[in-house]
Parts: C-alpha cells; structure tokens; sequence
C-alpha cells in the first residue's frame, strides 16, 4: 500500500500546486514513482521467496510404511522412532474408520465399515508388514526385558494377515500387546533428548527468545519423540504480558523467529503462547504433554 501511494500522486498537490504557481510541492521529490515501484518490487520479491520456501518443504502425506528407513538404525531407540510414526498411523485410521470395540466408548458401533476394510488392506497392512521387518531385522538391538513383548507383536501381525487373507480366521488369542506403544514411545522420547540435530535447533531457540519477556517454554509434540521425521517444530510458552493478542514488539520479534527458523532449518515453527492470566492452562497443558523438554 505505501508503494502504491508514493506511485500516484495525491490530489491536493496538484491543488496546491496550481494555487501556488511559484512552487512545487511534492511528498518526497521527483523520484516518489521511483520509490514507490521499489517498494512494490521489493515486496513481491519477499513474498515470492516467502511462498517459495513454503512449497519447497511442504511434504505430502503419504502412508507411514513409505517413510521407513530400514538403513542405518545403529540403536534401539533409533528403531523404536522408526516404528512410531507407523503405530500412530494405524491407531488414526482405526479410530476414524474401524469399529468401536472398545467398551469404554460411548459412541455408537460403527455399521458401515467400507472405509476400514480398504484402510486395513491398503494401509494397516503394509504398515504392519513394516514394523515386522523393523523389529526381525534389528533383533540385537532389542533388549531382553522387551523381547517377549515384541514377539507378541510380531505374532499379532501375523495373525491379523492371515484374517485379512481368510476373514473366518479367528485371532483372537493374539490381540495387539497395549503395553508395546508405550514402550515405544518412550524409547523414542529418551533417544531424542540427546539427538544432535533437535539439540541444535533447541539451542538456536533459546538464543533468540533469551532476551524476550518469556517466563517459560517447552517442546512438545512430534519433534520430541521423532525429530528428523517431525514436520514441524512445536514450542509452548508462557510471556510477561496479560492479553493476547501480543504487543507489536514481541509479536513482531517472535514472527522474525518463525520466518529465520524456517530460512535455517526448512521447517515450521508453531507457537502455542500463553500469557499471565492463563498460567493455570499452561501448567495444565504442560501436564497432559508428558513427554516434553524444557527449554
């Protein structure tokens, strides 16, 4: 908008100007057009390298099984972060398409199961298929204490399989093992806190927001667990100010971060902020995400 002003001249010089014939007034001098169009030029330019990066790294979604890298997995927390993205997987497609089995669920059972039993097939299956390479092809790298529990899950896929490709078979005796995400996800949280690239980034964070009126902050979500498979990177926080929204200097300070996180790293940085009258909420949301590092 400002380029566009400078770009045309406004009406009351020229009325000005023609009253005061000796004299020419102008806003900034001959050249406003030129300042103008630099303006406008140099906006697009920042916008386009904004949009740029943005489709650049945008990943797609695509099912879990198609994101697994079998090579390279030197520890058993290095396996587990390599099974997780596949459970969670598995867990969102039986809860938005499968039947209701559970008997604390107060929803209705679901009837039209067409959705599920392509998913099974198509998805679950092949992530099942996975996660049992994964864990026969990285036997040494699990302990003993976890070894029957992860051939229980391997007995499990095996048996939903045989349902798949005989539906009258009865697996019933070989349930999924609910102690196995667990596991899991644990194993992945402790492998992350020491993760190189995650340390990096928590570093470089804890420079820029050190001078900000930031009371405290943590990460959470994906990145704690999965690091260099999360998409982005979530980071709560709890600021000396009383409203939201923010004040122009730190709204403004904390978007500059957002925009050099992404130019540094080539990924989103999402803010969850909470200012002084709703501590009790950050305490709270600080409690339900478990699995988290304190910055």
């Amino acid at each position: 908008m400002g380029g566009l002003a400078l770009l045309s001249k406004p009406l009351w010089l020229d009325f000005l100007n023609i009253i005061f014939e000796e004299l020419e007034f102008s806003l900034i001098g001959e050249k406003d057009w030129i300042i103008g169009l630099t303006i406008i030029v140099l906006a697009l330019i920042y916008n386009t390298i904004h949009r740029y990066i943005d489709l650049n790294h945008e990943r797609k979604s695509k099912p879990a099984f198609k994101n697994v890298s079998k090579n390279n997995i030197k520890t058993f927390g290095e396996l587990c972060q390599e099974i997780i993205p596949i459970l969670n997987d598995n867990k969102y497609i039986f809860q938005t398409t499968g039947p209701n089995s559970n008997a604390h669920n107060v929803e209705p059972l679901r009837t039209d199961l067409t959705i599920w039993n392509k998913l099974k097939k198509e998805v679950i299956a092949p992530n099942n298929l996975a996660i049992k390479q994964l864990i026969e092809s990285n036997q040494k790298l699990i302990p003993n204490k976890h070894e029957n529990l992860f051939r229980e899950m391997v007995l499990h896929i095996e048996a939903f399989d045989e349902h798949l490709k005989n539906p009258e078979f009865d697996y019933s005796n070989f349930q999924f093992p609910n102690e196995f995400p667990k596991i899991i996800l644990e194993s992945s949280f402790e492998k992350a806190k020491t993760d190189k690239k995650m340390l990096k980034k928590k570093r470089w964070l804890e420079k820029r927001i050190a001078k900000l009126n930031i009371t405290d902050s943590f990460i959470f979500g994906s990145t704690v667990y999965t690091p260099n498979k999360a998409n982005d990177f979530d980071l709560a926080m709890l600021v000396e100010q009383n409203s939201i929204p923010l004040n122009g200097n730190l709204n403004k300070n904390l978007e500059d971060i957002k925009f050099d996180y992404k130019i540094k790293f080539k990924q989103d940085l999402h803010l969850t902020i909470f200012n002084k009258t709703e501590k009790s909420d950050y305490e709270t949301f600080a409690n339900d995400n478990n699995l988290k590092i304190v910055m």
